[in-house]
Order: C-alpha cells, then structure tokens, then sequence
C-alpha cells in the first residue's frame, strides 16, 4: 500500500495540525510499501479521479488541484511550490476557526478571520503548530500573507 502524507492545512481540534496519510491500494499499478512525503491536499483528488479514469475536466468546472498519479506511479515529478486553503465557513460542529493558509516548502500560514490574525509555523522543527513565529519574522510572514491574499483576490 502506497502512501502519501497528507498534511491538513488548517488546524483541526482532534489532530493539532498533525500530518494524515492518504493510503492508495492499486494493485498493478501502485508498487506495495510505497511511500512519498510530498504535501498533498483534497483538491488534487478530482483531478487524479479524472485522470485515473481518462476523463477530460467538465468545460467551465475549475480544477484547483493536481493529478497525483506521478506520486503514486512514480512516473515522473510532481512541482507544486505552494498549496492553498481557504475555509470561510462552519463546520457542522461549528468549532472550527474560519480562516485560510498556504503551505509553502517548510513554513505554513494560517490567517484566521475570527480575530484577524495570522499565524506562522516552521512544521520542519514542529509538525504539531506548537510555535507561531509571525512575530518573530515579519519579512517571511508578510511575503507569505501578500502571497495569500492575491491568492485570495
């Protein structure tokens, strides 16, 4: 079984920003005890489910996300230098924070509506958000929240 860490972009109250596996079981096709550490996230799901199954995307539906069948065939690369999410409202559970982020190499940013401000994590030295540098880098904090916002925009 193949499997390709997954790292939630916004923190969730049961997993403190701890990283999720996407476990992938295509015999044939996916090599057993396989494993990628390349951040992935649920957009790129549709696109690989269209590839997968040799289908164009519907004309006029965006496709955020990308394919990740090289990661899983191992066939070739797969560049991506940032991922975005954006989760402006409730959950069921209402106890989620509205917000959105990027993850870019290392640093993940999180802007969170409810109080409008921004948190900035190096998951290098802490995978579990343990330590918010948005203060403590500016410059890296600034660029990643201009980077958001046009993203946004």
């Amino acid at each position: 079984m193949a499997k390709v860490v997954h790292y939630e972009l916004l923190k969730e109250r049961s997993t403190k920003g701890a990283p999720s596996t996407l476990d992938v079981r295509w015999p044939d096709e996916v090599p057993s005890g396989t494993t990628n550490s390349t951040p992935v996230i649920s957009t790129d799901y549709y696109p690989t489910i269209l590839q997968t199954a040799g289908l164009p995307p519907t004309p006029n539906h965006p496709v955020d996300g990308k394919s990740l069948l090289p990661l899983f065939t191992q066939s070739s690369s797969f560049e991506r230098d940032t991922l975005y999410f954006h989760s402006p409202n409730y959950a069921f559970h209402k106890r989620n924070r509205l917000g959105s982020a990027l993850r870019e190499e290392d640093y993940k940013l999180i802007k969170n509506y409810d109080r409008v401000s921004l948190e900035l994590y190096d998951l290098s030295r802490y995978i579990g958000e343990k330590e918010n540098l948005a203060a403590s880098t500016p410059e890296l904090t600034n660029r990643l929240a201009g980077k958001l916002d046009a993203w946004l925009n």
